[in-house]
């Protein structure tokens, strides 16, 4: 009855044991065989700059910054130019888009 009992707790254990002991599936197998390789990103490509593009900006900037101190004059004078404020928003547009042409 002993031996019974004793073999008994063996087999289990044993069962106990082999079961705990998962096998990884086949799928899981193939893939550890073939490890991911990632190759690196392609530099960014740098964009050449269009020398017209830019003097046509720079040009249309200097003209409408010269046009700021007459404009400020006529303010002080109680007369409000009715483009002033375009101007300078278009001065502001176009530096923005130059300083953002020359920093890439």
């Amino acid at each position: 009855m002993k031996v019974r009992a004793l073999l008994l707790c063996m087999l289990s254990i044993v069962c106990i044991e082999s079961a705990s002991q998962t096998r990884e599936p086949p799928g899981k197998q193939e893939i550890a065989k073939h490890p991911l390789v990632l190759d690196a990103p392609p530099p960014p490509q740098s964009q050449k700059l269009d020398p017209a593009k830019l003097r046509e900006e720079a040009d249309d900037l200097a003209r409408l910054a010269q046009s700021v101190p007459g404009d400020v004059s006529q303010i002080v004078q109680g007369k409000m130019p009715k483009d002033a404020i375009d101007r300078l928003k278009r001065i502001e547009k176009i530096s923005k888009q130059l300083r953002g042409e020359l920093t890439r």
